[in-house]
């Protein structure tokens, strides 16, 4: 017997039997990004014999009929005997065709021609093999493909209609270079089973590739099969055969076609789904090839066969089995994570027939059935010693899944679309395109342990790994949920609020729970934009008791569209727009288009809309934000900015039956106005490329670039306009009525888009959001308490912050989106995560608009809309009708941050408690002397040793009603205690006074 020197399948030989398979290279190196959804495929396939070879590193001779000796050569007891001939193809062939039948219930089917003629090719089979070493160098299969299809058109081209075909079959003497066997060490030069794609052959002979031969259109693809993969193996007792079938490598290569990648870990080799669906070496090679399961609910719907039903609400599911599923039976439900995750539900039984597994083989000229009544331990999943012949069908395929329960799948799309032209969308064990929730709370498929005997054994799943009550595993709660393991958190950290739980015991029809929400969020809706690909905001429209009546979406493609309260798309509007805003009047819904003009609409009795006003101020372009507030329940007015150099007021107000508007302008520039910021009681602000303008007076002072501006009222009493200057790396400016600008720079390295404001207690705070961080500071500058904070390096977060108390304690807290789609919500003072988040929402890329937060009459909601169009809101408070910077316009479209009437300053002028430096200790080069102080003062820092020597003096202002920052650069100063006296002087009053702080310095 000839040594194995090759292999890529592991096994765990003993007495015949093996386990734990696990392929290395790849059946379809590069698959299609789009299934081929058909109904039929015809197959042609050819017999092929090499050159006869006395080759020690390949199994037989070459020729068929040379892989067996002795008695395996006569026995028809066993898998696969001899001949190895035309009708056996046809057998195996015939397998396939019941394989497809059933799994797809009839929805596709294959029929089948073998060739009389063996073909012959003019090399000996080690000749055609990858390099030792090299199984993804497929330039030498594809070279014996070739040879193999000329051949067949030069010789019997008279005799082949190839035209009548869909998909070829090679299948060739000898066995697969697919088997990884102890003792290997590595240099088998078999053929390795594959499905040479029309990619994969581009992939070697160019992008001009068109046909394996000339003159033959759509012979551009191929399955290279062995004839059996059973091969005698030398062991310390003598040569044992070991037997396995081609049966599941046949079905995998045409489900390749099909356009099924790889389920395996295709970098390693490895398990990742184990025997609960077909693409995976486990499943291949269950119960020794003769058959895989069913394959998996994604395989099934990824091909067009079925139709999983969507759960959304809460429900009490009830799953049947799809074998004994009649009429209005579910087999198959989706559970939506977020817009690119979902969970995939099924009840598999082995036995749903309840007879044990039936095969039907063909053996000594004759078709018999062979029945088990359970698995023992000649017929297992690792073992058929005791099966015999070509098995041509099975009753129940899933007899091969490791028991019988509900499995959950959780399929994240994201991976799937980002890998699936490499086909190693399961490679990554923490973050599989297609995995299965393993109910054991062990994610163990793939992995790879050994016994005490040293010997290796790879996780392929267990009973345990399905979900039913009665299931024994230790970990396992009969609960899959955020707080279960494994929990229904989404791949990349985000709380989907989804439980399934109370599943009930093992049987063909099985029942369980869905639920969404927490004690404190709760999913409320989950839906798509329709019709468009664009989609670049989502604002809800609101009835007269301030509840949310439906939605209108802008996109970048000229369309407006309005939806329902359930999201059913009711009517779209044809208008170039940058941004709507929707409002009511005492005379129905209305809604402001904004795009280089603006046009009002009206929805009408009928619950058409019709354009009211067209194409408002047409002799010039609006270049700024469109300023809205309301002057009386149908009376509206709005303040832009255009081309001009104008700030215009346009009211509009609705009479019974008509309306009527007005319109003034002020010349402020003779640039663009690119903000304008407006309250009620007609101040206005307009930013002027780098120049902004202040009142009526038109006061002209230098800002640099500006993209974004905010206008708030302090406690205080003071009014201030807060801009992000766009042509600096996070500098912010800060106007107070009154009194020259102030500029300080933003912590973060790179440039932020936008920021929110936030209260704390009657202060502000400015809040945003760069790389992993989030950052909040005082109008000054200085960093709040707590703050930033640091999410892992690997998040990367967008610029959208928003603020809304949710905590109930007078300080607002922070909401934040990664471009991933994690929503994070932070204490507004502790800077801890808030219990519920972070939530998951798919990937999130509509940076202008994508996230808002909804306080009406009903609680408080949070909305985000994906770049995939995806929308989604959950109710994340009972809180009713509350303030904050509820989405990146601040809230109210007017560009006035509203604050409450509290104030946690007092009226202290220099409170003790809130002088203190940070950090302390201080470990690297500076530390942060923070205190408050009531009014604008002169400060004085005197720092000592503990020998009562002076070591530093540090000047500063301090501005009245914020705490203050004054840097201590510690670079020249050795490790030690040091005293800081704190001493503050009023500017306006006179009054004095000051504080001994302890800093410790540690280098």
């Amino acid at each position: 017997m000839k040594n194995i020197r090759y292999f890529l399948l592991t096994f765990f030989i003993m007495a015949g039997s093996f386990s734990a398979q696990s392929f290395t290279g790849k059946i379809n190196s590069s698959p299609s990004t789009e299934p081929l959804q058909v109904n039929n495929l015809n197959v042609f396939a050819v017999m092929v014999e090499f050159q006869e070879d006395d080759d020690n590193v390949t199994f037989g001779d070459g020729t068929f009929g040379s892989i067996y000796s002795g008695d395996n050569a006569t026995s028809q007891d066993i898998i696969d005997p001899l001949p190895h001939d035309k009708l056996y193809f046809e057998n195996h062939l015939y397998f396939a065709q019941n394989y497809f039948k059933k799994v797809s219930d009839g929805k596709f089917t294959i029929d089948f021609t073998v060739f009389d003629n063996v073909i012959t090719v003019s090399q000996t089979m080690r000749n055609y093999s990858p390099p030792p070493r090299e199984s993804d160098d497929l330039t030498n299969v594809a070279g014996f493909a070739k040879e193999v299809w000329t051949i067949v058109e030069q010789q019997y081209g008279g005799q082949v209609d190839f035209s009548q075909y869909d998909v070829f079959a090679i299948f060739h003497a000898g066995v697969g270079r697919d088997v990884n066997l102890p003792g290997s060490i590595g240099n088998e030069r078999d053929l390795p089973s594959v499905y040479l794609s029309e990619s994969t052959l581009k992939n070697i002979y160019g992008d001009d590739f068109t046909t394996l031969v000339q003159g033959v259109d759509g012979l551009n693809h191929t399955m290279v099969l062995p004839c059996t993969e059973s091969r005698e193996i030398s062991t310390v007792g003598g040569s044992t055969l070991l037997e396995l079938s081609i049966n599941g490598l046949i079905v995998s290569s045409v489900a390749s076609h099909l356009g099924l990648p790889d389920l395996f870990n295709t970098e390693t080799g490895l398990s990742a789904i184990g025997r609960f669906g077909l693409m995976d070496g486990q499943s291949i090679f269950a119960f020794g090839g003769l058959f895989p399961p069913e394959p998996s609910p994604w395989e099934k719907m990824y091909l067009g066969w079925i139709d999983p039903v969507e759960v959304t609400n809460e429900s009490l599911v009830s799953l049947t089995t799809r074998l004994k599923a009649t009429g209005s039976d579910t087999s198959y439900i989706k559970i939506p994570i977020n817009s690119k995750e979902y969970y995939l539900v099924e009840n598999r039984q082995r036995d749903a027939e309840g007879d044990g597994c039936n095969l039907t083989y063909y053996s000594n000229g004759d078709y018999s059935l062979q029945r088990f009544t359970k698995d023992t331990t000649w017929f297992a999943s690792y073992a058929v010693d005791s099966a015999k012949g070509v098995v041509v069908n099975v009753d129940e395929f899933d007899w091969a899944v490791p028991g019988s329960g509900v499995v959950v799948w959780h399929i994240d799309e994201s991976v799937i679309e980002a890998k699936m032209a490499t086909n190693d969308i399961n490679n990554d064990k923490t973050r599989r395109g297609v995995d299965v929730e393993e109910a054991d709370g062990v994610q163990d498929i793939g992995e790879t342990f050994y016994t005490a005997l040293g010997d290796e054994v790879i996780g392929e799943g267990s009973e345990e790994d399905l979900w039913y009550s009665s299931n024994e595993a230790k970990l396992y709660e009969n609960e899959f949920s955020p707080y279960s393991k494994p929990n229904t958190y989404s791949n990349l950290g985000g709380n989907s609020l989804i439980s399934v739980t109370d599943f009930s015991d093992i049987a063909n029809k099985m029942t369980f729970k869905v639920s969404f929400g927490d004690n404190s969020i709760e999913k409320v809706l989950s839906s798509s934009v329709q019709n468009t690909s664009s989609a670049r905001e989502v604002v809800p429209f609101y009835d007269n008791n301030s509840n949310i009546d439906g939605f209108v979406v802008g996109t970048d493609d000229s369309k407006v569209q309005i939806y329902d309260a359930d999201f059913n798309l009711e009517a779209e509007l044809d208008y170039q727009n940058k941004y709507v805003i929707p409002f009511n009047t005492d005379f129905g819904k209305h809604l402001l288009v904004v795009g280089d003009h603006f046009r009002i609409y009206k929805q009408l009795n009928n619950g058409s809309w019709e354009a009211v006003v067209t194409d408002a101020v047409v002799n010039e372009t609006i270049t700024s934000n469109v300023v809205f507030y309301r002057n009386t329940s149908s009376k509206i007015t709005f303040v832009f900015g255009t081309s001009n150099g104008n700030v215009n007021t346009y009211t509009y107000e609705v009479i019974p039956n008509d309306y009527t508007t007005t319109r003034t302008e002020i010349s402020v520039s003779s640039e663009s106005i690119h903000f304008v910021n407006t309250n009620d009681s007609g101040f206005f602000f307009a930013v002027a490329n780098d120049l902004y303008y202040y009142g009526n007076s038109v006061t002209l002072q230098r800002s640099g670039s500006i993209s974004q501006t905010a206008s708030v009222n302090t406690a205080s009493g003071d009014n201030y306009e807060i801009l992000l200057a766009g042509d600096l790396i996070n500098s912010m400016g800060v106007l107070k009525s009154g009194e020259s600008y102030k500029g300080f720079p933003l912590y973060g390295d790179i440039k932020i888009a936008r920021f929110a404001l936030a209260e704390k207690g009657g202060d502000v705070s400015i809040a945003y959001a760069s790389q992993n961080k989030v950052f909040a500071c005082n109008l000054q500058g200085s960093m709040d308490e707590n703050y930033p904070v640091a999410l892992e390096d690997t998040v990367n977060l967008t610029s959208t912050v928003l603020s809304f108390d949710i905590t109930e304690d007078g300080a607002e807290d922070l909401f934040t989106i990664s471009t991933d789609g994690i929503i994070y919500a932070f204490d507004g003072l502790s800077g801890e995560m808030i219990s519920g988040f972070p939530l998951t929402a798919g990937k999130q890329q509509v940076e202008n608009y994508g996230m808002s937060i909804y306080s009406n009459d009903s609680g408080t909601f949070l909305s985000v809309l994906s770049d995939d169009g995806s929308f989604e809101y959950w109710m994340i408070s009972e809180l009713k009708n509350k303030k904050g910077w509820l989405n990146v316009n601040g809230g109210n479209y007017s560009g006035v941050y509203e604050l409450s009437d509290q104030s946690s300053a007092g009226s202290d002028y220099f409170p003790s408690a809130k002088v203190y430096n940070w950090p302390n200790p201080v470990y690297d080069e500076l530390t942060n002397i923070r205190y408050y102080v009531s009014e604008d003062s002169n400060i004085s820092i005197k720092i000592f040793d503990l020998g009562g020597e002076l070591v530093r003096e540090l000047k500063d202002f301090a501005r009245g009603g914020f705490d203050n920052e004054t840097v201590w650069y510690v670079d020249n100063v050795q490790s030690g205690v040091y005293f800081a006296r704190v001493e503050v002087n009023s500017i306006e009053s006179g009054k004095s006074d000051y504080k001994i702080i302890k800093i410790a310095v540690i280098k």
